[in-house]
């Protein structure tokens, strides 16, 4: 017990001292699960735009509503993209089950709900199947590449064992010069 309480003490005073960010920051920062990088990135319809629009929301998240508030035009202007991207972007995190939206009747506006994503690879692909299959195919695709690179990386070393030139580049000018002679 007490062993296991030390233990405990030695996490908390490591959790505390960790910083979130490997340098300093006068202007913030957010936070986004793992999990969208590691499992989301392998649906075929999550690409940067939706990524940076979740990792926008979630910037914009206020704890004492439960819900982020932005307009669909500040998220365009603020990201630099379109509304229709934004539009594309925010149906298809609501098809990957990330976030719900409500209309806000008093502002006129959006409001988006966070849902917490699926942690689990198996229960993941269970609900999406064609990011199983996605992941089949980028898996194959990084197969041949990593076999290409291997390849080339034996032929480099193949090319530095081969036998070394008996005459120097000198030797060799000076062959041609007696020749001409």
């Amino acid at each position: 017990e007490k062993y296991a309480k030390k233990i405990i003490e030695r996490e908390e005073t490591r959790m505390t001292k960790q910083k979130a960010l490997p340098f300093e920051t006068s202007k913030g920062f957010s936070s986004v699960p793992k999990v969208i990088f590691t499992l989301y990135t392998k649906h075929p319809e999550f690409d940067a735009y939706a990524l940076s629009i979740y990792a926008y929301l979630l910037s914009r998240h206020n704890t004492k509503y439960g819900f982020a508030f932005p307009t669909q035009d500040e998220i365009a202007y603020t990201l630099h993209i379109s509304g229709s991207t934004v539009k594309r972007s925010i149906k298809k995190l609501k098809a990957l089950g990330l976030i719900h939206a409500g209309r806000n009747s008093e502002f006129n506006n959006n409001v988006y709900y966070f849902v917490k994503p699926i942690e689990d690879e198996a229960e993941f692909f269970a609900r999406f199947k064609e990011a199983e299959e996605a992941e089949r195919e980028h898996n194959e695709k990084w197969a041949k590449i990593i076999e290409q690179h291997q390849a080339e990386k034996d032929r480099y070393k193949k090319s530095r064992k081969s036998p070394k030139r008996t005459t120097t580049p000198k030797d060799s000018g000076q062959a041609q010069k007696d020749n001409k002679q």
